[in-house]
């Protein structure tokens, strides 16, 4: 029953004022949620108030035929599938954390950049140029050149 409370609680901006159907592989849910007033406790009695606001429909569903119960009832069966499994993860998750880092410039392509087109610095006086002078700041000049 927490549990539910707490879906339906986290899930609020999704369900609050539609109706929607709640699953559950607890039988026993289903009475208790369809008939508030036979609550047995206290405690179930304020979790009930808690998800009153909303509206739905509790049906059971038996756990074999449970989409979000597959990987307790189909276990890897061996070791070996499972490490292969491990491993191809390991290796996606290395691959995705390498390709999305962003190069990151040194100061000696910058200033070569710089040196490269001065010309950038005679349309800094320029009216198309007013929203960067904000970060004039920010540029310096170095040995080599301008950065």
């Amino acid at each position: 029953m927490l549990a539910v409370v707490w879906g339906i609680e986290h899930f609020h901006i999704y369900l609050y004022g539609t109706m929607f159907l709640l699953l559950t592989d607890h039988k026993p849910l289903v009475s208790i949620l369809g008939n508030p007033r036979s609550l047995p406790s206290a405690r179930l009695e304020r979790l009930a108030l808690r998800i009153q606001q909303y509206t739905f429909e509790v049906q059971h569903t038996s756990g074999p035929s449970n989409p979000s119960d597959y990987l307790s009832r189909h276990p890897v069966n061996s070791l070996e599938e499972f490490q292969c499994i491990e491993s191809v993860a390991e290796e996606y998750v290395n691959f995705v954390v390498s390709h999305s880092l962003p190069h990151a410039m040194t100061i000696e392509e910058v200033t070569r950049a710089a040196l490269k087109g001065p010309q950038h610095f005679k349309y800094w006086k320029s009216t198309t140029l007013q929203p960067f002078h904000h970060v004039a700041t920010e540029l310096a000049v170095s040995e080599e050149g301008p950065v």
